[in-house]
């Protein structure tokens, strides 16, 4: 190999020493002191004595060739790129398909050629095999929608397969592979469920408490109070505490008879339409009222005799009711003798009669005024 010459140190004559950088290069054995002839461009060589050579390494060469080609140094040169021939090839084994593309082919070496391996095929040209875990891999080759991989053991990757909706992966343990399965409320979760995520915030009661709002967004214990309170309403926006019933205050409608009321709101009695009768006589009816609370009617009866007629000792008229048991209404005759008037009815009737004082004749303008409680059917 030729050595580049930056400068040297040489003599014409004893007497002249000259020092001179020449474009030229030396055998490869010139070694200092002894004698070369050198004359680029000369027709007749001119002898030096080498005093000194000062040698300068080659600057580097940085060659980019494009894919499938490498910097041809094989020729001895770096001037370009090019794609490998079957005479810089040698020792390559011929396989035993033949292939196309960028893959090493069938036949002689002379036939061969070096290029890219496509990691998409598995033919020739591509790649075989799967790459296990220890090798960047996973060493699985196929898969399921929904599949996990997890370690099985410090060296290799395993399919966990996907499992049906609502399934969580559940932490087996350390050194144990995870598993889908339902979150266990008393072994999978800690803490409180708070209230914004549809919890109570509360962790312990005590028998009797009650939950009640006691914000927009938070939850308060009511403990529970002695026998015979109720819960009140504290208004909108305040929350509810434990107290007595007002009657005034905290009770509405009307109680009813069932329930140890009477069902009467306190409402005027109703008109009854009596038709008094008795022989020929005509009456006038003043007022003919009643008032029946469950099955109890209170009744009251002013009646007037306009005309006698054939009229003797009783007069009937007919209630608003159906008697359950025998009743009766007592009163009084105003105008005539001011005698009592007895009525009675008897169990299953609706007409009811009455007799004057001691069971003596009406009279003409007798006017008898009765009332009475008789309980109905």
């Amino acid at each position: 190999m030729s050595k580049s010459i930056i400068a040297v140190l040489l003599t014409l004559t004893p007497s002249i020493s000259l020092a001179q950088t020449l474009p030229f290069t030396l055998p490869a054995d010139t070694v200092i002191g002894r004698s070369v002839d050198i004359g680029p461009g000369e027709a007749t060589a001119i002898p030096f004595s080498v005093l000194a050579v000062k040698l300068a390494p080659l600057a580097p060469t940085v060659v980019t060739c494009p894919a499938h080609q490498f910097v041809n140094f094989i020729t001895g040169t770096a001037s370009g790129c090019a794609q490998p021939t079957s005479g810089d090839i040698s020792g390559l084994a011929a396989i035993a398909t033949s292939g196309s593309g960028n893959d090493i082919i069938t036949g002689t070496v002379s036939g061969a050629r070096l290029a890219q391996i496509d990691l998409t095929s598995s033919g020739n040209g591509g790649v075989g095999g799967t790459l296990p875990a220890v090798n960047g891999g996973t060493g699985q080759a196929a898969f399921a929608v929904g599949d996990l991989l997890t370690a099985n053991t410090t060296t290799t990757l395993q399919r966990l397969a996907d499992a049906a909706t609502g399934n969580a992966l559940i932490s087996g343990g350390v050194g144990v592979v995870p598993s889908w399965g339902k979150v266990g409320l008393t072994t999978h979760i800690s803490g409180i469920l708070p209230e914004t995520n549809g919890g109570t915030n509360q962790s312990t009661y005590a028998t009797g408490d009650l939950l009640q709002a006691t914000g927009s967004n938070t939850l308060g214990k009511l403990a529970s109070v002695a026998t015979g309170n109720a819960l009140i309403s504290g208004g909108v926006t305040t929350v509810s505490s434990w107290g007595k019933i007002g009657l005034t205050t905290h009770v509405t409608g009307t109680l009813p008879i069932a329930n140890g009321g009477t069902n009467d709101t306190g409402t005027a009695w109703s008109n009854f339409t009596p038709s008094p009768s008795c022989g020929t006589a005509t009456f006038t009816v003043n007022s003919a009222t009643s008032k029946s609370i469950g099955k109890t009617t209170f009744l009251e009866a002013d009646i007037t005799v306009a005309t006698l007629g054939t009229c003797g000792v009783a007069v009937s008229f007919t209630l608003p009711i159906t008697a359950n048991k025998g009743g009766a209404m007592i009163g009084r005759e105003q105008n005539n003798a001011n005698v009592a008037v007895f009525c009675t009815v008897s169990g299953g009737s609706a007409t009811i009669t009455c007799g004057r004082g001691a069971n003596t004749n009406y009279v003409a303008n007798d006017r008898f005024v009765l009332s009475g409680v008789i309980e109905s059917q």
